[in-house]
């Protein structure tokens, strides 16, 4: 047994490289998988609902059945909750807690998006790297703020950021609500 696996190691050899062909080849297939995972995200994303902000002049679609809720009270500046579908949002004195599938508010500010980075990495709990990105066609960075679990995006929007923080959302949930965001100036 070992003399014939010995054999298959000796005679395993390396893969060559692509000819041009093959890489057009490779080009095209990378294409049509494109449209194809393109399609079935469309397809996963059918009978979502659509939330409109007009105040801050944003879009964005999420999974029907979440909870909307609202918040203008419990800090200055309000802020949007949606919670996942099928759990009801447990509520406490100060708020929501912990079943939230995605946060949005908007901080008022006029600074530039690389001086609000450092102001956040100052004064937050953000020990990951901060990457610089666009949603919605607007600039934007991403961080993982530990002391809330949460993965959060800041938007550069006119007259400050808008903060979206997911919670415990899987990768293609985030970047299929990601994907959807519309910006109105």
């Amino acid at each position: 047994m070992l003399d014939t696996m010995q054999g298959l190691v000796a005679n395993q050899r390396s893969i060559p490289p692509l000819k041009e062909s093959d890489a057009k080849t490779q080009a095209r297939f990378d294409k049509e998988y494109e449209k194809y995972a393109a399609k079935m995200e469309m397809e996963q994303m059918e009978g979502w609902e659509t939330y409109e902000n007009e105040e801050y002049g944003f879009s964005f679609r999420y999974p029907p059945g979440s909870i909307e809720y609202e918040d203008q009270r419990s800090i200055s500046y309000g802020y949007i909750v949606f919670f996942k579908p099928a759990i009801t949002p447990l509520f406490s004195e100060g708020g929501h807690i912990g079943n939230e599938l995605v946060t949005i508010y908007k901080k008022e500010s006029a600074l530039s998006l690389e001086d609000y980075k450092k102001e956040l990495v100052k004064n937050t709990n953000i020990n990951t790297e901060v990457i610089p990105l666009t949603v919605g066609g607007k600039p934007a960075i991403q961080y993982y703020d530990e002391y809330y679990s949460n993965l959060s995006f800041v938007v550069q929007v006119n007259g400050g950021f808008l903060h979206i923080k997911f919670n415990s959302a899987s990768s293609m949930i985030v970047d299929q609500i990601l994907s959807t965001f519309e910006f109105v100036e």
